[in-house]
């Protein structure tokens, strides 16, 4: 795995170094400490992650966003911060960044990154049954919207997902809740029994939600409730995958809620009152 600090603290980039050696012996490290370094590092292959500090010296954040949407497309970017500030959400954004961490560093944290990459980095293969054209559509929306990457193969049934999973090993299987040929608990036991080590999540109505005894019977490793968002979705492909689901989905998540409502607030005619 290679890897870029760009921080301008020393002391924080030794941190993150012993850190990662801790996690991943074999990683290769490269270090920049202010902008001309970072832009001479970038210019190379690009690192599997990127550990940036939200300010380091003589860097444009436009630069290191273009080079994200190019040779930088599949590389996990954490920003490191020496405090949490207004703005760094936005910068968040802006970077596609995979979480925040704040300084001090936490060993725990950089491992817990570390073990995402190799997930978040590579396109999943995900299996999604279910019969309803227009819901497959809005999953497949849903699924653009998460920190991982999917290709999506259809079943609109039991049978079509059998024989599709016969024919090739999937990362991870959705199977809906109404699927027309067999019950769904049905479904989720015949692609466990293929025994290719896919992901199973059962979606349904929360009253329907079995007991975790009785998911793990049918090989299913998760409940979806719906109706759910794309945030749910994320959450539980995080925990099928037994990956750390970083803070800062959710602090964003919050921070654009909060955007909307005064979005829409600021939007009401207002009211004036006569004394």
């Amino acid at each position: 795995m290679k890897i870029l600090i760009a921080d301008a603290d020393e002391e924080t980039r030794l941190a993150l170094v012993e850190a990662i050696a801790a996690a991943d012996p074999a990683a290769e490290v490269t270090e920049a400490s202010q902008g001309a370094e970072l832009r001479a590092a970038l210019a190379e292959p690009a690192p599997d992650i990127l550990f940036i500090d939200t300010i380091l010296p003589d860097t444009d954040g436009r630069m290191v966003s273009a080079w994200r949407e190019g040779a930088g497309a599949r590389c996990v970017v954490v920003l490191v911060a020496d405090l949490l500030a207004s703005r760094w959400s936005a910068v968040a954004r802006l970077l596609d960044a995979y979480d925040v961490l704040l300084k001090p560093l936490s060993p725990g944290n950089v491992r817990h990154v570390l073990q995402a990459a190799p997930v978040l980095r590579r396109d999943l293969s995900l299996l999604l049954v279910e019969p309803g054209q227009r819901t497959r559509d809005i999953i497949r929306q849903m699924l653009g919207a998460t920190a991982f990457r999917f290709h999506v193969t259809d079943a609109a049934d039991g049978r079509a997902a059998v024989k599709a999973a016969k024919a090739r090993a999937f990362d991870l299987a959705i199977v809906g809740p109404a699927i027309p040929d067999m019950p769904p608990s049905e479904a989720a036991c015949r692609l466990d029994a293929l025994g290719t080590q896919t992901r199973i999540v059962m979606a349904g109505a929360a009253a329907e939600e079995p007991s975790a005894a009785r998911l793990a019977l049918f090989g299913a490793r998760a409940y979806l409730r719906m109706p759910f968002d794309a945030n749910d979705l994320d959450r539980t492909i995080y925990g099928v995958f037994g990956l750390w689901r970083p803070y800062l989905i959710e602090a964003v998540r919050s921070e654009s809620l909060r955007r909307e409502a005064e979005r829409i607030a600021a939007a009401q005619p207002r009211q004036i009152v006569y004394v």
